[in-house]
């Protein structure tokens, strides 16, 4: 008899120790919890057990990196890693049953997942995942982990471009379940979003991270109300590449373009110094339509810039070419002016060496040589200076043009100067205040 109850005993140890076994592997969880197949009332409908209650959806975003900011078509592409959790009221387990285990993956498509979408996003590649499996705990908590290549709407202000701060915006939300059904928040506070954000990022480009931010919000058409959770992220500019390319090129022009005020009119070399000068910021005009978009309501800086040089650098062009005219028309006057007083006379013809002067005979009508027979005759140098006051081309005084020439190039000079000065210090003042 001792012999059959020692035969039961160990046999009801094997199979209590077959079924603890048993009970320690993954498939008995899954068949604990009904999740060895698809059921469509796990994977259709929301997880609770009263449809009152509300489904309380967690949403905590990473900034992975920052692939463009396309200030053209005012767009914002990045990487982010999104987790999204929830509670699942059907889907608990005490631990100690299945040997202490308290986590299990699942494919997602057999749990109800949030239909959250971005509302910003304009890309069609759809999310990047690490894999295609949730994690289920054994209080009920779900959470999928994806990691999206996101291209957004962003509206940029770039009044001060290229120093500038820009702020973008990813709000998540539930396409169909309102307030009523799902509500949105997040796990991390703001410190832990940001502390995390920055050991998680990869590459920021010409961009600088200032901080991630998170904000829940109400959007509502007429009776219906959507929670929305909007994260906001301020990256700033760094300017170095447009500092070398547009800004010290442009001061650079400016200061050639006042130097040029020291080159001689005589010479002919100022007038195309400065459309060449007026070519380069056109270029650099050119290079700017390529980056700004022509949508923007208030005009950036360094457009403003550009093109209060360019006006300036065409009115100091038409200056020069003034001044230019000033100078050849005294230079005329003056060689017309010699040729008159050069004039045939018996004793001053020959004394008369004006280089290119062409010695005339005076035939005027006051003058003729019946005339000059029947007057008395004067002194040599009396009929000379008659003469040339008879053919003298203009009342002007000899260097008339040449100090009116150089009188407006000494005043347009300074009012250049100081209005450059005025401009810089103003635009250095809305760049950097």
């Amino acid at each position: 008899m001792s012999i059959v109850w020692l035969v039961s005993a160990l046999t009801l140890m094997g199979v209590v120790c077959r079924t603890e076994q048993n009970n320690c592997s993954n498939h008995a969880l899954l068949s604990h919890l009904n999740l060895e197949k698809r059921s469509a009332a796990l994977a259709e409908l929301r997880p609770v057990k009263n449809f009152t209650q509300k489904s309380s959806v967690m949403v905590d975003m990473l900034l992975n990196s920052v692939l463009e900011m396309n200030e053209k078509t005012q767009t914002f592409s990045c990487f982010v890693t999104v987790a999204i959790s929830w509670y699942n009221d059907f889907l608990q387990w005490e631990p100690k049953d299945f040997c202490g285990n308290s986590r299990i993956y699942i494919q997602r498509e057999k749990l109800w997942l949030p239909d959250i979408i971005v509302l910003q996003d304009i890309s069609n590649s759809g999310p990047s995942r690490y894999n295609q499996y949730a994690l289920l705990l054994s209080f009920g908590l779900v959470q999928v982990v994806d990691r999206y290549q996101l291209t957004t709407t962003c509206k940029m202000d770039l009044y001060k471009f290229p120093f500038d701060t820009q702020i973008c915006y990813i709000t998540f939300q539930s396409v169909l379940n309102n307030e009523d059904e799902v509500e949105l928040w997040t796990y991390f506070d703001y410190g832990e979003m940001n502390d995390y954000t920055r050991d998680a990022f990869t590459s920021l480009g010409e961009w600088d991270f200032l901080g991630l931010n998170k904000t829940v919000e109400k959007y509502s058409i007429d009776t219906l109300v959507w929670d929305q959770l909007k994260y906001m992220i301020t990256l700033e500019r760094k300017p170095l590449l447009y500092l070398i390319n547009l800004v010290i090129p442009i001061t650079f022009l400016v200061i050639l373009d006042l130097a040029s005020f020291f080159i001689s009119e005589a010479r002919g070399e100022k007038l195309g110094f400065k459309v060449t000068i007026l070519l380069a910021i056109s270029v650099l005009l050119l290079i700017l339509q390529d980056i700004l978009p022509s949508t923007a309501k208030t005009l950036p800086l360094i457009a403003l810039l550009c093109i209060v040089i360019f006006t300036l650098t065409g009115l100091s062009l038409l200056e020069t070419m003034a001044v230019s005219f000033l100078v050849d028309l005294e230079d005329w006057f003056e060689k017309d002016g010699q040729k008159a007083v050069c004039v045939e006379t018996p004793k001053v013809a020959e004394e008369c060496q004006v280089p290119g002067c062409q010695k005339e005979l005076v035939t005027d009508a006051g003058f003729g040589s019946e005339k000059m027979e029947n007057q008395p005759k004067n002194s040599d140098a009396d009929e000379v200076k008659s003469l040339s006051d008879h053919l003298k081309p203009s009342k002007k005084k000899p260097g008339y043009y040449a100090k009116v020439a150089k009188t407006i190039d000494i005043i347009y000079f300074w009012l250049y100067f100081i209005t450059c000065i005025g401009f810089m210090v103003y635009m250095c003042h809305e760049w950097f205040y």
